[in-house]
């Protein structure tokens, strides 16, 4: 409802505690602006900093534009009819103000984002410093003493296991026994089955990647790991079928050790990552697909 007239518009509002700001930012001088006498202003308290009351969206506003104008000087605010009464808007000069500045001051800190910062720059500072104990010494002394290239272009290389799990191995064989027990009265049951097994495994050697082992294993003197498998076969209907051998080495035994795991157990070695930053310093990087 317009307080110049009987002017009103039904509008829908949605309620908010807080618009914005008062404004104007400062109190405005009006005396130099020369706001003709007769003009009815929609707010005649507009140079005061106060709360505003309402934000009218552009839908409605173009509806309460009137046609008059008048502009009160160069670098001066404009007079603007509308249906409200005269809005004022436009620029002013900081002489025309009680308050000659506005100051606004904000400090932020971000530990966070500097630590972060300081992480990535640590992680990419390169050193070519050897910080390695006894147990990275043994790995690489291992590693060069047994790794060796086969005639089929393929590295072999011992895996460095720790001693104090040696003597736990002795049953790993029982163990596998059973195992395969249990998935040749699967391939009774199954004789499909136990043909797609047994033409994988003979792919599986014919690439090379399993042989028939020397090991004797009535020695006494000698400590094997024998790897127990069990095979996985899906076939499902918009699927091609498919099977999966596991190699499980993970063996349960009875105290001192209830479970020896060979991921666990192995040594791991030092870190790779003076390799890979290497690989970064590199003009010319090779790239190959490996073969399962």
């Amino acid at each position: 409802m317009s307080r110049c007239s009987t002017f009103n518009m039904d509008i829908e509002y949605v309620i908010l505690p807080k618009i914005t700001q008062n404004l104007p930012l400062v109190e405005v001088c009006v005396t130099n602006l020369d706001i003709p006498k007769d003009i009815k202003l929609a707010d005649p308290h507009f140079n005061t900093p106060s709360k505003i009351d309402m934000l009218i969206g552009a839908e409605k506003f173009w509806e309460l534009i009137g046609t008059g104008q008048i502009r009160l000087g160069k670098y001066k605010p404009v007079l603007q009819e509308s249906s409200l009464g005269w809005l004022i808007s436009g620029p002013i000069s900081l002489s025309q103000s009680n308050k000659g500045s506005s100051t606004s001051c904000h400090l932020s800190t971000i530990d966070e984002l500097n630590q972060s910062v300081k992480r990535f720059w640590e992680i990419e500072d390169y050193t070519n410093a050897k910080n390695t104990d006894a147990e990275e010494e043994y790995c690489e002394r291992l590693f060069k003493a047994s790794y060796k290239r086969t005639t089929e272009g393929r590295f072999v290389v011992k895996l460095p296991v720790k001693e104090k799990i040696l003597p736990l191995l002795e049953n790993s064989r029982k163990v596998a026994v059973n195992r395969f027990l249990a998935l040749e009265r699967k391939f009774a049951r199954q004789p499909e089955f136990k043909a797609e097994y047994v033409a994988f495994m003979r792919e599986y050697q014919q690439l090379g990647h399993m042989r028939a082992s020397n090991i004797s294993l009535g020695n006494k003197f000698s400590c094997c790991c024998i790897l127990q498998n069990f095979v996985e076969s899906r076939n499902e209907q918009f699927f091609q079928q498919w099977l999966n051998d596991v190699v499980e080495a993970e063996i349960i035994y009875p105290q001192p050790v209830n479970v020896i795991n060979k991921e666990r157990d192995d040594i791991s070695g030092s870190t790779i990552r003076k390799y890979l930053t290497n690989y970064l310093c590199n003009n010319f990087p090779l790239r190959a697909s490996v073969l399962r």
